[in-house]
């Protein structure tokens, strides 16, 4: 439970070290690329939504059809839960390789070291391929597992325990998406992260919770995802013993523990 409860505090970590001066300029082009993003999935939600589950559930047949309501509200969640994973997508994807480059200043801050000797601006340009791609190996992790829960959730007795199985799934996600940032700048592959991360499950998921619970939140969501990036390389960076124990960013009132 201490490690559960570490990984979560590693996101507050974060939020404290994307207030830092030197990290600004590289939180706010994602924010602004999380603002557009979330602005057309709330109109295309407004627009839409309503009609996309009316559709699903005119499968049912009349003798049934006082279970309309019950239906249209599980569709409803279930809509709403792959709208939610689409806008992270999508923003992730976009802002991928800013997050990159949030990561790797992040280390720089957290450490006092270069991890790479190219301009920052610069870095970004050739990164956007690599960055792009290895967004969608993510994805395509994602991908089929979250089709077997999702089958798994219309297995009666099996459906019961559902949302805490999407709830667990989802906070795994998350803890993948955003520790890998770290990972990508040191030059460790995807396989790499899925083993570090089965070693360290408990702070992995206290991490991936507490992303997952404040993308969840609107308004927060906007910058919570740089902030899972910075809490993300501080998890890294203290599981393999680089945080030196006097901070180069204490000095300048961001608390790292």
């Amino acid at each position: 439970m201490k490690l559960f409860a570490k990984g979560f505090n590693d996101l507050l970590e974060g939020f404290r070290l994307i207030q830092h001066p030197k990290l600004r300029v590289f939180v706010i082009i994602p924010l602004i690329i999380n603002i557009l993003v979330f602005v057309g999935f709330i109109w295309g939600m407004s627009a839409y939504f309503s009609g996309w589950v009316d559709a699903m559930v005119s499968w049912l047949p009349d003798w049934l059809s006082f279970l309309r309501w019950l239906v249209w509200l599980v569709f409803a969640i279930l809509v709403g839960i792959l709208v939610f994973y689409t806008f992270v997508f999508v923003a992730t994807l976009v802002g991928a390789p800013f997050y990159g480059l949030l990561a790797e200043q992040t280390q720089k801050l957290l450490t006092g070291k270069e991890v790479d000797e190219d301009t920052p601006w610069k870095q970004v340009i050739m990164n956007i391929p690599a960055s792009v791609w290895r967004e969608i190996k993510k994805f395509l992790y994602y991908l089929p597992r979250a089709l077997g829960l999702f089958l798994l959730s219309f297995i009666p007795v099996v459906n019961l325990v559902s949302p805490l199985l999407w709830a667990v799934f989802s906070s795994w996600i998350m803890a993948l998406e955003f520790v890998d940032y770290p990972a990508d700048n040191n030059k460790r592959k995807i396989d790499d992260v899925i083993r570090f991360m089965r070693e360290r499950r408990s702070r992995t998921l206290g991490f991936g919770l507490g992303v997952w619970g404040s993308t969840l939140i609107p308004i927060v969501n906007l910058v919570s995802m740089q902030a899972a990036v910075a809490g993300g390389v501080k998890f890294w960076l203290e599981e393999h013993g680089q945080l030196p124990k006097a901070n180069p960013a204490s000095g300048a009132g961001v608390a790292v523990r």
